[in-house]
């Protein structure tokens, strides 16, 4: 995405919700200290480069179905580093994550935006309904494109510009 394009959404009337995925966080090994301070950086500069307004979320992505071992050890670690670099930011943007049920549930005291992933096989996403946000019906064609299409409960922190 690019600054025009932010500005034709936004005319347009639509909202975007931002999230950072850059990489491949879909296993323990990518969830480390240097990556979270690295990507808390990146996703600040980011929306504040696309106009991004203060108090909007950028969610986090944990995009796989990681054990209660993963989310207490790497991903708990990865999550306390971009919380410092929000904190350093004196918390220009809110936090967000996005991940399943059993993820958004661990951390929903540190993460007040919760994206449920659509992985409705992962652990606790059956039963977890404290989302903000839940992803479903992934890979809908609409045209040439495939998206996975979500719904929001209406405080998703969606902004424009």
């Amino acid at each position: 995405m690019n600054l025009s394009e932010v500005k034709r959404i936004s005319t347009a009337g639509l909202f975007i919700v931002s999230i950072w995925e850059k990489g491949r966080p879909t296993s323990p090994s990518y969830f480390t200290s240097a990556q979270g301070t690295s990507d808390g950086q990146n996703a600040i500069s980011a929306a504040k480069a696309f106009g991004q307004p203060a108090g909007a979320p950028i969610y986090f992505a944990v995009d796989y179905d990681a054990s209660a071992s993963d989310i207490s050890g790497p991903i708990r670690i990865y999550l306390q580093a971009i919380k410092k670099v929000f904190a350093a930011d004196h918390y220009y943007y809110k936090l967000g994550l996005y991940g399943s049920g059993c993820v958004l549930k661990y951390f929903k005291n540190t993460f007040s935006y919760t994206w449920l992933s659509g992985s409705t096989g992962w652990r606790g996403s059956r039963t977890f309904t404290d989302w903000c946000m839940k992803q479903y019906d992934n890979n809908s064609k609409i045209g040439s494109f495939t998206i996975d299409k979500n719904i929001s409960n209406g405080r998703a922190g969606g902004w424009k510009i």
